[in-house]
């Protein structure tokens, strides 16, 4: 009895039919655009336009490359300008080109570590906190680590030491 009282009707929506009509439209209309250029021979259609700007590998290889092979110029040499001691210091330079060249004065080995001269266990220590780092619980490291950040802030201690420490905080 409900089928006879209430009609079924699905709402048409027409936007999804809206979106399908305008794409094809611009697929058309791109496709009408690209006939006429190809029928009027113009932009890539072009043969002329094609073949100006492009490589022609079969020329290349068919080219004929003795012909192209110039003598280089040939200098003129005066003995009286080349005597027999600037063919040793030539040599000499010579042997100095092969030799290695140091670009870098310092390595990283003669660069001193800075110290800050802070004694971050006597400060943990006075603070309340562990300095065996072995035995210390999550929380403890946490609050270990945080103040570590606080010294490396404030410049009581060096980056170095930061990391140095924090490494052996969280070493296991």
């Amino acid at each position: 009895m409900g089928a006879r009282i209430t009609k079924l009707t699905v709402p048409h929506n027409y936007t999804n039919l809206i979106f399908i009509v305008v794409a094809l439209a611009i697929v058309v209309s791109c496709g009408i655009i690209i006939l006429v250029f190809w029928k009027s021979k113009k932009g890539m259609f072009n043969e002329r336009l094609r073949k100006e700007d492009t490589f022609d590998f079969k020329e290349f290889l068919n080219q004929n490359f003795d012909e192209n092979i110039q003598e280089p110029d040939t200098i003129d040499l005066d003995e009286d300008e080349f005597s027999v001691e600037k063919e040793e210091d030539l040599k000499q330079d010579e042997s100095l080109d092969k030799q290695p060249k140091n670009v870098y004065e310092k390595s990283y080995k003669d660069i001193e570590e800075e110290k800050s001269g802070f004694s971050i266990s006597d400060y943990l220590r006075d603070k309340g906190l562990i300095t065996d780092y072995k035995i210390a619980s999550e929380e403890e490291k946490q609050s270990i680590m945080l103040e570590l950040m606080r010294l490396r802030d404030e410049k009581k201690i060096t980056n170095d030491e930061y990391l140095e420490e924090a490494y052996k905080l969280w070493k296991e």
